[in-house]
């Protein structure tokens, strides 16, 4: 009851918010005011109409979860699966995926490539060498390549390493026909020696010629593990024939040759000289017979019983010569520049003039 008393008078001090202030009139003069109870209850009804508070919405109150048991909900119905999208193929490669695969082009091209040319090189280069492991090395024994035990260099890999250089064939000192060469290997079997090979293969080589009035050459080549031609000193100690040295140190190089006559090949020689050896080659007439018999290729039978050489002319070429027993046999020699020609008949010797005076 206080409370509202005390609300009652709070109310009557402050004037409502609704009203117009008043202001004193001066022209009226203030009553006196008698406050009673009636009045002030009077006011206070008026205020609370003119204040009455705002009634805002209520929400519902709904009974919570935990005062009423709970209910299961019933079962939803089944919905229909919805269809399966299935993308459409690509009709084309997209840009990545041809990128890719021009990659993988590209990569394998590069791989292929490597691979051929390590297999070329392992071809070429590394099959032919000898392993790492063991200390062998390849020497040419006998024209062949041969594998030997051992550090060292190797000389060859194949067979055809192994085959000698040929050497430069030699001028010829007289116009000739044609050339024959022969070759004689050192190693020659043990029934043979060097000068009757070399006769053999020589006398083999001219029989085997026909049609007469030719000119042909000679040429002995030496074979030695290395190639090279005969020199005059090993022609000489090869046909077994003797030139007196004092002759022989005047000379110089050689060719030797046979010419075909109707009674068969007859030999002849040419060799360079480097001075006069006319008296030297007078000296020697008594014993060139015999020094000089294996060229006639066994032709000789019978000695001469006229050992002395007489002279002759041909073409204004003088001309010393030694008839044989046989009438197509001879020793004839002449010399013409630097030149000495010594043959076996007189159908060479005219021949071998002939040509070299043209």
């Amino acid at each position: 009851m206080a409370l509202v008393i005390w609300n009652l008078l709070k109310m009557d001090l402050q004037p409502p918010t609704n009203q117009a202030p008043s202001f004193p009139n001066p022209a009226k003069q203030e009553k006196p005011a008698i406050r009673t109870m009636r009045g002030d209850l009077e006011r206070l009804s008026k205020a609370k109409t003119a204040q009455a508070p705002e009634k805002l919405p209520v929400s519902p109150v709904h009974p919570s979860s935990e005062s009423q048991p709970s209910q299961p909900a019933p079962p939803l119905p089944p919905r229909p699966l919805p269809p399966k999208k299935i993308p459409e193929k690509s009709k084309g490669p997209t840009p990545k995926k041809s990128k890719r695969g021009l990659k993988w082009f590209i990569g394998l091209i590069i791989v292929l490539f490597v691979g051929a040319g390590g297999f070329l090189y392992w071809w070429n280069y590394i099959r032919f060498l000898p392993p790492l492991a063991s200390l062998t090395h390849f020497e040419c024994q006998n024209s062949q390549c041969i594998e030997v035990e051992g550090e060292g260099e190797n000389q060859c890999l194949a067979n055809a390493d192994c085959l000698p250089e040929e050497p430069e064939e030699p001028n010829s000192l007289i116009p000739v026909s044609e050339t024959k060469t022969i070759e004689i290997s050192i190693s020659q079997p043990e029934n043979q020696t060097p000068e009757s090979l070399l006769l053999e293969k020589i006398k083999t080589a001219v029989l085997q010629e026909q049609g007469p009035g030719l000119l042909k050459r000679i040429l002995v080549k030496i074979i030695n593990g290395e190639k090279k031609y005969a020199s005059l000193g090993e022609l000489i100690s090869g046909l077994g024939i003797n030139i007196p040295q004092n002759i022989l140190t005047d000379l110089k190089d050689y060719t030797l040759f046979f010419y075909t006559q109707n009674e068969g090949p007859r030999l002849g020689l040419i060799i360079e000289t480097a001075g006069d050896i006319k008296e030297n080659l007078t000296l020697w007439e008594t014993a060139m017979t015999a020094d000089l018999e294996p060229l006639f290729l066994e032709a000789v039978k019978e000695e001469p019983e006229n050992r002395t050489f007489q002279d002759n002319v041909y073409q204004n070429i003088a001309i010393r010569y030694l008839n044989l027993p046989d009438p197509s046999l001879t020793i004839d020699y002449a010399s013409i520049g630097n030149k000495l020609i010594i043959t076996t008949s007189k159908e060479t010797i005219y021949q071998a003039l002939e040509v070299l005076l043209k």
